[in-house]
């Protein structure tokens, strides 16, 4: 992927044919800085409602490979097919490292602004996005509660401005992806302590929003919040569901 996969400060970071898995996920210094501002893979910020985190990249081992793997979905012209609910979340579960997440509600609209706040949602708009499906699932351990999601932008250029446009805008602490409430414990996520950690992947944006169902702060090394990077981005949204359109 060109990026993979975020609400804080310290880095860190088919088609049918499935592209180069990223390198190794390597620590930046913690001035928060990229020391590779190649391209945005992924940004992983955790907001605390008053309390800090830590932000992270993910780099790609080949970038040049990427976009040739994907090709055929670097923008709305190539890949017109709008996504849909059954497509992104077509089962009760989605698969999990440590057992599979259940699925607990899931929403598609045209209006990406329900899916983010303040500028967060504006980059959004202003790269094209002309829908958001998402869906909140929780961890089998009933731990976290997850919404996860794809905006639909218009190209993959686009995309990589937003994620950065979107990293500077939590980093000031204006606006986030927002949780899709779904009963029980995931009440809490629209407003809770969050780990937010996002992707580009061809002209999508791919992004999930990590809570505890008490509410409390995710700790940066949190190996629920790890799990959830790997498992509902990259493998889950980003290889099984979008690397299917490439």
């Amino acid at each position: 992927m060109t990026s993979e996969y975020g609400d804080g400060g310290r880095s860190h970071p088919a088609t049918f044919q499935v592209p180069p898995r990223p390198a190794p996920e390597t620590k930046a210094p913690p001035s928060g800085r990229s020391r590779a501002p190649l391209v945005v893979m992924l940004v992983l910020l955790v907001l605390a409602l008053g309390g800090g985190g830590g932000w992270w990249y993910l780099r790609h081992a080949d970038a040049q490979a990427e976009e040739s793997a994907q090709v055929k979905i670097l923008d709305r012209r190539a890949d017109p097919r709008q996504l849909t609910v059954a497509e992104a979340f077509p089962a009760a579960t989605i698969p999990g490292s440590a057992g599979a997440y259940k699925v607990l509600k899931t929403q598609s609209s045209a209006d990406c602004r329900t899916a983010a706040t303040g500028a967060v949602a504006q980059d959004l708009v202003a790269a094209g996005c002309n829908q958001v499906v998402r869906a909140t699932v929780q961890s089998a351990d009933g731990a976290v509660a997850v919404t996860a999601g794809i905006f639909n932008l218009d190209s993959r250029d686009r995309a990589l401005r937003a994620a950065s446009d979107i990293k500077t805008a939590i980093d000031k602490g204006d606006g986030r992806f927002g949780g899709l409430v779904a009963g029980g414990g995931s009440n809490l996520i629209g407003r809770a302590a969050a780990n937010l950690a996002w992707d580009v992947r061809g002209h999508y944006l791919i992004y999930s929003l990590t809570a505890k169902p008490d509410g409390s702060a995710i700790a940066e090394d949190d190996t629920h919040a790890d799990a959830v990077r790997s498992d509902v981005v990259r493998s889950y949204l980003g290889d099984a569901i979008i690397g299917k359109r490439e």
